[in-house]
């Protein structure tokens, strides 16, 4: 797998060039399909980071923590707190994936509502509908808090 493959845009990347920059777009079909936003130019890179083909060193690195910076994407987190009600999750026991709606966080366990259902869906003056705990979550849907992207498949933990 090339460096950049799993680039998203508003990654947060450095290069030993022009700093630290923003990933502006990702088209893999390109030749340099990675496009990143600095402080005062827009410069694309190959999948591997380099600013030309031929070049026999990468320049653009992930931004893993503060200045801090590395080669794989950082593995990013969303806390279950910062979910809304209703946010679009993948969730699982160990076996079979199951998409469903975010309910609540209660005792470090992550509950969604059953069967599809949401609270728009689920709740009515005869019926309230079941909600599941499930070990293993993730984002269904892009979340975007205090400007901070999360992409689907960011996992979702308690603590």
């Amino acid at each position: 797998m090339e460096r950049f493959e799993d680039a998203v845009i508003g990654d947060k990347v450095y290069c030993r060039i022009h700093g630290f920059g923003i990933v502006l777009s990702v088209v893999m079909e390109a030749c340099y399909p990675i496009r990143v936003k600095f402080e005062d130019s827009v410069t694309a890179y190959t999948k591997c980071g380099r600013i030309i083909d031929k070049a026999l060193e990468p320049t653009l690195f992930y931004v893993c923590s503060g200045t801090m910076y590395g080669e794989k994407r950082p593995k990013i987190f969303i806390k279950a707190s910062l979910l809304e009600v209703d946010t679009k999750v993948v969730v699982s026991d160990g076996g079979k994936k199951r998409n469903r709606h975010f309910a609540y966080l209660e005792s470090n366990k992550i509950y969604t509502y059953d069967g599809g259902f949401s609270s728009w869906t689920g709740m009515d003056d005869d019926y309230d509908a079941d909600t599941t705990y499930w070990p293993f979550v993730k984002l269904g849907e892009k979340v975007v808090i205090n400007d901070i992207v999360y992409p689907i498949g960011t996992e979702v933990i308690v603590k």
